[in-house]
């Protein structure tokens, strides 16, 4: 009986987009994190004859910049989650905040699991909805309203302590 052993090691593929257009990004970079016992480390890699790198604990790179069509493939990641943040940004673009991605055993380097970043031109706060003007604006007017009345009690008393000095 023969038994054949395939390696196949996991596989992820980033692809940078604008977020408007849906054109690639080129000059995008992003170093990969996994969850420590403390603090996230960072993942080492080497890099391959085709462009494409491949996680090494005792590899020299940690940052890796997209190529022309806009896309990094990593392989050899372990299983479980893996953090992308974004390190270096395209002139004119701002950074995205970490993104998690699950690898499992189906992410093979045949298949890869495929992750889309989109890239916005202007700054993302979070904040998708407005809902937050309205207090955030009456808060400003209680402080300001707060502000006055106490400048006007200290002037007032300061007025009557010259009219009993006088």
């Amino acid at each position: 009986m023969i038994v054949t052993v395939e390696n196949c090691p996991t596989g992820l593929k980033i692809i940078k987009v604008d977020a408007k257009s849906g054109n690639p990004l080129a000059g995008a970079g992003f170093c990969l994190k996994v969850k420590g016992e403390s603090d996230f480390e960072i993942l080492k890699l080497r890099k391959e004859a085709d462009g494409s790198f491949f996680y090494d604990p005792n590899g020299t790179i940690t940052d890796m910049i997209t190529d022309g069509t806009g896309e990094l493939t990593i392989y050899g990641l372990p299983l479980g989650e893996v953090w992308i943040e974004e390190a270096l940004t395209p002139d004119g673009y701002f950074p995205i905040s970490a993104q998690k991605v699950e690898l499992t055993r189906e992410n093979t380097n045949s298949d890869p699991l495929t992750f889309r970043i989109e890239n916005h031109k202007f700054v993302k706060l979070g904040m998708d909805s407005d809902w937050w003007e309205f207090p955030a604006l009456c808060s400003g007017v209680l402080l300001l309203l707060g502000g006055l009345v106490a400048a006007a009690i200290i002037v007032a008393k300061k007025r009557k302590r010259l009219r009993e000095e006088a």
